[in-house]
């Protein structure tokens, strides 16, 4: 597990929904490249279930 940078929880809508960041194990589609032991995304995409 890395830290994410380029993206933020609030960017994919309400985090306190039932299917929100702080409610669900979500999976994602993500491009980027670990620099310094944490993930910079240049693309983040939810996938649904």
């Amino acid at each position: 597990a890395y830290f994410v940078d380029g993206t933020d929880i609030d960017d994919h809508g309400d985090a306190h929904a039932d299917d929100g960041f702080c409610n669900a194990i979500s999976k994602a589609k993500v491009k980027g490249e670990i620099v310094k032991g944490r993930f910079k995304a240049t693309e983040f995409m939810l996938l649904k279930d």
